[in-house]
């Protein structure tokens, strides 16, 4: 399991610094193109790039929710003569993910 963490994390810090990791210690990160960083900045970077990656899967999830929302507005209307109780629950659920996402 380390193994398989390590080189996720060397895949990471690839991406990020563009550059290959050619070692790994406590605190520092040493780069092929014999760069060193400090491993706090690694972490922040890290970090940084963690908060992207929700923020935009976020995004995605509010703006399907509030297609959904959009898409079965007319079902709500009293003359509809489907089965409302799935729809109006459905409904509640995408308003919910909505607001605990952008509370």
């Amino acid at each position: 399991m380390q193994e398989e963490y390590s080189i996720a994390l060397v895949d990471v810090l690839s991406e990020i610094t563009g550059m290959q990791v050619v070692m790994m210690e406590d605190t520092y990160v040493y780069l092929s193109d014999s760069k060193i960083i400090p491993a706090k900045t690694v972490n922040e970077a890290i970090k940084k790039q963690a908060e992207k990656k929700i923020f935009q899967e976020n995004t995605k999830k509010i703006a399907e929710a509030k297609k959904y929302l959009q898409d079965t507005d007319y079902k709500v209307l009293p003359d509809y003569d489907g089965n409302k109780e799935g729809i109006l629950e459905a409904r509640a659920e995408a308003r919910a993910l909505i607001r605990g996402l952008e509370g």
